[in-house]
């Protein structure tokens, strides 16, 4: 896990890369809060911040709460203030700006490294949540077999670019599209290959379509009867659109 030592103290940067290197560590540093806040902002940012308080230009605290106002999406960083200031005052103002920990200069290299596991361990605690989360709300939101979006989120979709369109004065084309003779696909060769035959109709929908067209499932049948309903949304001629998503 990466983490970004930011303090200006060249002493204090070369002793801190010197027991991160030591502990296998990966590190980048910044030597004022400017350049940590524009790393910071990068998708790809450190999620350990080792941040000192006194900085030249943005300080530790001021940092701390722009991480917090940022959000940063789904993404979390634990942020240790390093700091000389050993007041409660101090240790309560920080941690009310958006620090995890307060750790006072000079510290216990051990000390340091228990406080960097905790930070590791609590981020990867988090990404396996924002995971968990993700996952779940992808399960609630797309057909389990096509993975097309399901029938409730393509019918919330169409109410809101029905709102749009009518806001907007904007055409919205829907195609509403049956698998032909899908129900003797199942009777003859049966159900796994008809979910074989929906899962290839779903693959050639997104490999056809641009990025921003909506491919949604209204609902999957075959069972007791012969359609099998894709609806497909976005702002184009389904004329010449749908022309070129006819197979054979």
């Amino acid at each position: 896990m990466q983490i970004l030592v930011v303090d200006d103290s060249p002493v204090y940067r070369q002793l801190l890369t010197s027991h991160l290197q030591e502990w296998s560590f990966p590190f980048t540093i910044a030597e004022n809060g400017t350049k940590a806040w524009t790393l910071l902002q990068r998708p790809d940012c450190p999620k350990l911040v080792l941040l000192d308080w006194v900085l030249p230009d943005i300080d530790g605290v001021e940092l701390c709460r722009r991480i917090r106002r940022a959000g940063m999406g789904n993404s979390y960083s634990y942020i240790i203030l390093l700091t000389g200031k050993d007041g409660k005052k101090d240790m309560l103002e920080a941690m009310q700006a958006g620090a995890d920990d307060y750790l006072v200069k000079p510290f216990d290299q051990l000390e340091l490294k228990a406080r960097l596991l905790v930070g590791k361990r609590i981020v990867g605690l988090h990404e396996e949540l924002v995971s968990v989360r993700e996952s779940m709300r992808y399960a609630a939101t797309h057909d389990s077999l096509t993975g097309l979006m399901n029938r409730g989120e393509t019918l919330d979709f169409l109410n809101r670019e029905s709102e749009r369109a009518k806001r907007s004065g904007k055409p919205l084309s829907v195609i509403l599209a049956d698998v032909d003779h899908f129900k003797k696909v199942n009777d003859t060769l049966g159900h796994l290959y008809g979910d074989e035959a929906l899962k290839e109709v779903a693959r050639r929908l997104r490999s056809k379509l641009r990025v921003y067209d909506w491919r949604g499932s209204i609902r999957r049948r075959g069972i007791s009867d012969d359609s099998s309903r894709l609806r497909l949304d976005g702002s184009f001629d389904e004329s010449r659109r749908s022309s070129g998503i006819r197979w054979h």
